[in-house]
């Protein structure tokens, strides 16, 4: 059952667990907002919720963020989906690599699902894996979200897998074949790697 008074916020949620930092990410939508991607690093990387408004008055730090993780995560969106303001921002050319037009095998599917898969990492912690499933595409749209966030540790000395946790990792490893524009290898094996480790 829903419980409407427990409330928590998109970027809220892409925020390290304390003591920890961000290590990889993965995210799937179907309609993307560059504006709203650029927020996604902000948050991840500083720890803080802020509107575009106030981001966009810490352009350094917003670069900052940028650097540290666009070979560290990556965005599979629908093809023909991505929307980009009238007005263009040069920090955009920074999310060239981390973002991956994809089309379903099937001419008639598209890609509908609203996930994150984030790694994050300490260094006297084990590795945390966080996954959310979302209601809302990345955009700046105002209703309302739900939002499903799970998160556990990596048994790094586990041998076998989760049976529970395969198609999860299936449908994340599945998404490079789907690609229908540059994938770089730096995204190929994160998500391989992440795929990996997500069954244990």
């Amino acid at each position: 059952m829903l419980e409407p008074e427990i409330r928590k916020t998109y970027l809220g949620e892409l925020q390290p667990p304390e003591g920890y930092e961000l290590d990889r990410a993965i995210a799937t939508t179907y309609s993307l907002d560059l504006l709203s991607l650029l927020m996604a690093p902000f948050s991840m990387v500083f720890s803080v919720e802020k509107n575009w408004d106030e981001i966009e008055k810490d352009p350094i730090a917003l670069l900052q963020s940028l650097k540290e993780v666009k070979d560290r995560f990556v965005v599979f969106c629908q093809q023909g989906r991505i929307s980009a303001p009238a007005r263009q921002n040069p920090l955009f050319s920074y999310l060239e690599e981390s973002v991956v037009e994809v089309q379903p095998e099937n001419p008639n599917g598209v890609m509908h699902a609203k996930t994150w898969l984030i790694r994050y990492i300490s260094k006297d912690k084990p590795v945390i894996y966080r996954f959310l499933c979302l209601s809302k595409n990345m955009t700046f749209d105002h209703s309302w979200d739900t939002i499903v966030s799970l998160e556990g540790e990596l048994k790094e000395s586990r041998k076998r897998a989760y049976a529970a946790n395969h198609p999860m990792a299936e449908f994340f490893e599945y998404l490079p074949k789907l690609a229908v524009s540059h994938i770089s290898e730096s995204a190929k094996q994160n998500v391989k790697l992440m795929s990996e480790e997500v069954r244990r």
